[in-house]
Parts: structure tokens; C-alpha cells; sequence
């Protein structure tokens, strides 16, 4: 059986990304059939080129924005307390698992010392016994993991949406088009800014 180990913050990639202002439509309008059968490739090189003269400057000029939101979470104070609490509740479990594991350990060496000493249907009796409190112990285990889990998240829950603030506020104030999570992305390059610092200061702000 597992220990009970418990950690406020687990998943880096909590926040995949966060629209801060909807995409304009695209102006380019898809050519119809019938005009691709009468063009030759030329003119169509063209048609994309005229069309692209009219796609506003906006378009061009969207920003983009990652944060690191591992950094984030791991420097608020917060996350030390819950940790805290949530470690002395996964040690209060596994105490009461551990106890439950010695008593049933106890049982069943009495009974090998035991067993010669009794007719089939004794041993049949006290091995079932034996299941049954084993069975006990394996839900015990169970509901112990289900409980640190619903504890986790209704303490975590109000720093997350903390830290969502936060980001969408940065990505307001900042005229953002996206704010992406760093490790989340396969390659950022030099035209997004890292807001991680930013959302930080957001971050004390909203205290």
C-alpha cells in the first residue's frame, strides 16, 4: 500500500492558455470553385495579394504574451500553508492505515500459530474474517485518497482563479491577443513577451 503523499501544487499546466481578446475575423474570403476552373496560377497569386492589402493592420500587429505558471504558484505563500495542512492530514490517514495494517498482521500470525489447532470450518471462519478486514483496510485506503483529493481542490481552488485574474488583468491592461503557459507551448519565440513577473505583481495586487 502507497503512502499518503499530498502536494498543493502538482500540475504545472494548469492554465493551457487565456484568451484576452477575441481574434479578429480573417478578411480572406475562401475563391469559389467555378473562378479556380477559369484562373490560371498566376492570377491567383494575384487575387491573395490584392486581398491582402486589404487585411486591416491590426491583424498584423496582434501581441502575444507566456507566463511561466509554475513559478507562480510555487512562490506564493499560500501554497506553503496548504501544503502544510494537507501533509498533516495525508499523516493522520496513514497513522490510522498503518494501525489498521499492524492489527490485521497480528491476526494473522495468531492464526498460523493457530490453525493446526482447528477444525476446517474455524479456519474457514477466520480466514474469511481475515479478507474482510483486509477489504476494510484496501477502503479505508480509498477514502482517505478521494478525501485528500476533495480537500485539495476546494483549498486550491480560490488560488487558481487568483492566478486566472491575475493573468487576464495582465492581458487587459496589456492589450493582449493570447497569454500562453510556457511549457504548454512547443516553441516561443522573440515576438512574445514573458508576462511572468507581471502577473506576480498583479498577483500582490489583488491581495
Amino acid at each position: 500500500m502507497g503512502t499518503l503523499t499530498f502536494d498543493a501544487y502538482q500540475a504545472p499546466n494548469i492554465f493551457p492558455h487565456f484568451i484576452c481578446k477575441s481574434q479578429k475575423k480573417s478578411l480572406l474570403l475562401q475563391t469559389e470553385n467555378n473562378f479556380i476552373n477559369h484562373q490560371n496560377f498566376q492570377n491567383m497569386k494575384k487575387l491573395i495579394i490584392a486581398l491582402m492589402l486589404f487585411v486591416p493592420v491590426a491583424l498584423f500587429a496582434q501581441k502575444f504574451g507566456h507566463v511561466d505558471t509554475q513559478a507562480i504558484m510555487t512562490t506564493l505563500p499560500e501554497i506553503t500553508k496548504i501544503n502544510g495542512e494537507l501533509q498533516a492530514l495525508a499523516k493522520k490517514h496513514e497513522d490510522q492505515l498503518i494501525a489498521m495494517q499492524n492489527e490485521l498482521k497480528r491476526k494473522a500470525e495468531d492464526y498460523d500459530k493457530n490453525k493446526s489447532t482447528m477444525n476446517a470450518m474455524l479456519q474457514q471462519q477466520t480466514e474469511n474474517a481475515l479478507q474482510e478486514e483486509n477489504q476494510k483496510i484496501q477502503q479505508a485506503y480509498a477514502r482517505a485518497q478521494q478525501e485528500m483529493e476533495a480537500k485539495q481542490k476546494e483549498m486550491m481552488e480560490p488560488i487558481y482563479e487568483k492566478v486566472k485574474t491575475a493573468i487576464k488583468n495582465v492581458g487587459k491592461a496589456g492589450q493582449y491577443t493570447y497569454i500562453f503557459e510556457q511549457d504548454a507551448a512547443l516553441y516561443v519565440g522573440v515576438g512574445s513577451k514573458d508576462l511572468t513577473n507581471e502577473v506576480k505583481a498583479e498577483i500582490a495586487r489583488l491581495k
